[in-house]
């Protein structure tokens, strides 16, 4: 059995849950946020999502952070389960609310030191890849976000290129350009991109 299986569960009011949870995703909207990251603070259970955080809240003991998909967050705000209080543990390397699972990774306290605020811009998204190393990205459930906003300037790059094609420039030209400019904003990478 790993320790994370061993002894973190708590128990949180139903309605406090979905309230706030409801309250989070109506702040977040539509948009990919990154992953959930669950953590303990005292009486409280800390959920954290792009930016947006709620407090709940919870009884028991939640030896670490929890970083899983927002989406299992997402459903069960939609369509709360009828239990009360809810159980939230982690086993099997699974999150589980109530009876409803999804795969979660499990780290010490302190290991997602990452905060952003919510409305991250793109050019802000593509800072935090600038700004920090893959892993702390990773451990703070960020690196999705991250990836995102590439794959988006990426698409933007090859748009741009498609119409400026029958003057010479290519993809590669304005790669460059965009990391010029990202590197003028006095912005280093600690990856490439």
């Amino acid at each position: 059995m790993r320790q994370s299986d061993a002894v973190n569960r708590l128990q949180v009011p139903r309605g406090v849950f979905v309230e706030e949870l409801r309250r989070m995703f109506k702040i977040l909207g539509r948009r990919k946020a990154g992953e959930a990251l669950l953590v303990q603070d005292v009486d409280r259970l800390l959920i954290r999502i792009g930016g947006a955080e709620c407090a709940l809240p919870a009884e028991g003991i939640w030896s670490g952070e929890a970083r899983a998909a927002s989406g299992l967050l997402r459903t069960i705000a939609r369509v709360p389960p009828n239990q009360d209080p809810l159980v939230i543990a982690v086993r099997d390397g699974r999150l589980w609310i109530a009876n409803s699972s999804t795969p979660c990774r499990w780290q010490p306290v302190g290991t997602a030191t990452i905060e952003v605020p919510l409305n991250l811009d793109l050019r802000e998204k593509l800072r935090l890849a600038y700004a920090h190393p893959p892993e702390a990205l990773e451990q703070s459930g960020l690196a999705s976000l991250v990836d995102d906003a590439r794959a988006e300037v990426d698409k933007r790059i090859q748009a741009a290129a498609g119409h400026l094609a029958p003057l010479g420039v290519t993809a590669t030209d304005l790669r460059l350009l965009v990391l010029a400019r990202l590197t003028a904003a006095g912005l280093v990478p600690h990856q490439p991109w």
